[in-house]
């Protein structure tokens, strides 16, 4: 990709395309997903969206809780002048310090060899380009919830 390019994504066919490009690894969790639009656009670059949904949707299935059915929400919505898209499971969830390592991720050491971490600093990296703000919250045995907040 040589330059951000900013256009209207239309999210439900993005989350369409990304759900069939996993299509494999979402059927083998037995996986499924609901979406709730408020907003049904972002104004952003269609295909690093479409690399931060992939990311997310695969931290989500890495972390499938083995006990229950895995469930993954889509939700957008606006607030003021912001379009907040989040994406919620309830997966195991992340534990306070794995929790703290992750929002705080400048701090310490790298540790490449946590793909989850890994992850997280790709998607706080392409968050920045795409012009959002990237928010990590967790309960650990409950869930995460990845939110996106685009102005």
């Amino acid at each position: 990709m040589d330059r951000l390019i900013k256009q209207p994504v239309k999210l439900e066919k993005l989350i369409d395309k990304v759900s069939n490009k996993l299509e494999r690894e979402l059927n083998e969790a037995k996986a499924r997903i609901l979406t709730y639009f408020d907003e049904s656009e972002v104004q952003t670059d269609e295909e690093l969206l479409e690399r931060i949904l992939e990311i997310l949707f695969q931290l989500s299935l890495l972390r499938k809780h083995p006990e229950r059915n895995h469930l993954i929400r889509i939700i957008s919505s606006k607030e003021d002048r912001n379009i907040k898209l989040i994406v919620k499971d309830n997966g195991l969830g992340l534990s306070e310090s794995e929790r703290n390592k992750f929002i705080n991720g400048n701090e310490f050491q790298l540790d490449l060899t946590n793909i989850h971490y890994t992850q997280i600093l790709i998607l706080k990296k392409l968050s920045k380009i795409v012009g959002s703000e990237f928010r990590i919250d967790t309960v650990q045995e409950e869930g995460c919830q990845y939110e996106l907040v685009f102005e």
